[in-house]
């Protein structure tokens, strides 16, 4: 099966490296594919110029849950409407710059309720690894001195990519077969 890659619009080589892919929808092969740690986490590496993270932002991304456990409910700062629409829109923010992750979970222990809950991507990852000590004091990010280093930080060698999809992709059939 041939699937074009969104960012460079070329075959993805990682998808015609893994023969059990095929058969897969082109939906269900976006949500297998190690996108974030190939081109794709690469050009939103490039693209963080001019980003600035206000304080929720900042906050979000340190309590962020890692990008190899599960996903976290990082609650707002503070109680009341506004500060709970200042979160989810930092929380989106941040998902659209590719630092977080965002997934529906169930909390509680009593009643259910569902909540966003968050994990870092590989390039948030990175981003908190070299920058969290700006993070973390607030001060400005000068995003030039350091997005050479977060997007070799983020892509990964072909044969990481390659295992992972074919991990993604075998747990994907696993699970559907029962």
């Amino acid at each position: 099966m041939s699937f074009i890659c969104p960012v460079i619009s070329l075959t993805c080589q990682v998808v015609d490296a893994v023969p059990v892919s095929s058969g897969l929808s082109v939906e269900r092969l976006k949500q297998l594919l190690p996108c974030s740690s190939c081109h794709g986490g690469e050009s939103k590496a490039l693209a963080l110029s001019g980003l600035r993270l206000g304080s929720h932002e900042r906050r979000i991304l340190l309590a962020a849950a890692e990008v190899d456990h599960n996903h976290r409910v990082v609650p707002p700062h503070a109680s009341g409407r506004s500060a709970a629409e200042a979160h989810r829109r930092a929380q989106r923010k941040l998902g659209g710059a590719g630092l977080l992750s965002l997934k529906q979970v169930i909390t509680g222990n009593g009643s259910l309720r569902r909540r966003t809950g968050v994990r870092l991507t590989p390039l948030g990852q990175a981003v908190v690894e070299r920058v969290g000590e700006e993070l973390a004091e607030g001060t400005p990010i000068r995003w030039h001195q350091h997005q050479p280093a977060l997007a070799s930080d983020v892509r990964q060698p072909f044969e990481e990519l390659v295992a992972s999809f074919e991990e993604a992709v075998g747990d994907y059939r696993r699970t559907m077969m029962f």
